[in-house]
């Protein structure tokens, strides 16, 4: 990529200041969904020359998913395909999907989950699902993306993959690169990524999930992760390709819970659990909350939240 097209951050801050004066346009059910992207593209386009990307290539992917159902009369809670990514016919508008284009969508630990599911709305009498996944340790390589380019709490624990993107500008964008152009870079990848954490309207945010996530190109994610508004950043949401979880995940263990009390101001959750599940042969079996495996799960994603 020519560096002649990365403008200086006194230019950057021109043109992001003119953005956000936009009328951004808002995706309809009706709407195509390549067209409402290239008009999105166009007017990104109207001040830079590309959309910056940083795919990082991994072995494996470390970090723990887990999601969350609320257990309805629809739910099979048996059928581990229903834990999963919904079907395209029921799929809306989403933070990172275009409707009819699913996404799995999970969080770092159970309680970000809960909370992404719970909201604002009323939990009183409501069980949950919670499920853990876990990644094939048999990938040849992983393709993720992070959106953490901008102001995150001192104990978010991605602090450090944030600096380290900033320090790898130049071996991303071009060794040529001057100090003003690499400040630019990142005053914009900043913009881009205040998209999803903000009051930007989910039509931004699904555009560039879409073109991270569904991309034919080589800058495809299989897993993009971003942080979590419902815990104020600290902790980190997933957005994952269907064909990835397809493939490459599956459950270890699930939970039936009861939110018992929960504080939205201090996300403090008092839970009781009331079954846990395991697979075998691709059903679950549930029990009470009182085996040694439980007590071994338990420990590994409760334990340390919960008091």
């Amino acid at each position: 990529m020519n560096t002649t097209k990365f403008k200086t951050i006194e230019e950057t801050v021109k043109s992001i200041a003119k953005l956000r004066l936009v009328e951004w346009p808002t995706f309809d059910s009706d709407d195509n969904i390549e067209l409402f992207m290239k008009e999105v593209e166009r007017i990104l386009f109207s001040e830079f020359d590309y959309l910056p990307s940083a795919i990082r290539k991994n072995e494996k992917f470390g970090l723990p998913i887990f999601r969350v159902r609320e257990l309805n009369k629809e739910f099979n809670i048996d059928n581990p395909i229903q834990h999963s990514y919904p079907p395209a016919n029921f799929v809306k508008l989403g933070r990172c999907n275009f409707p009819k284009n699913p996404v799995f969508y999970g969080s770092i630990n159970p309680l970000t989950a809960l909370r992404e599911v719970i909201r604002d709305n009323s939990y009183s009498s409501k069980t949950y699902c919670i499920t853990k996944w876990s990644v094939s340790s048999n990938i040849e390589e992983i393709s993720s993306q992070s959106i953490l380019q901008i102001p995150l709490p001192p104990n978010n624990q991605f602090t450090m993959l944030k600096d380290d993107e900033r320090n790898k500008v130049k071996g991303i964008f071009g060794r040529n690169l001057s100090d003003s152009q690499v400040n630019g870079i990142i005053s914009y990848w900043e913009f881009l990524h205040e998209m999803f954490t903000s009051k930007y309207s989910y039509s931004l945010s699904a555009t560039l999930a879409h073109k991270t996530l569904y991309s034919e190109n080589a800058a495809r994610a299989d897993i993009l992760m971003y942080p979590s508004l419902q815990s104020e950043s600290v902790a980190a949401n997933f957005a994952i390709h269907p064909n990835f979880v397809d493939n490459h995940m599956n459950i270890q263990w699930a939970y039936i819970v009861e939110l018992l009390n929960y504080e939205v101001s201090t996300g403090r959750f008092d839970l009781s659990v009331k079954q846990f599940g395991r697979i075998e042969n691709n059903r679950f079996i549930w029990s009470l909350a009182n085996t040694k495996q439980y007590d071994h799960a338990y420990d590994q994603d409760f334990k340390y939240m919960v008091q």
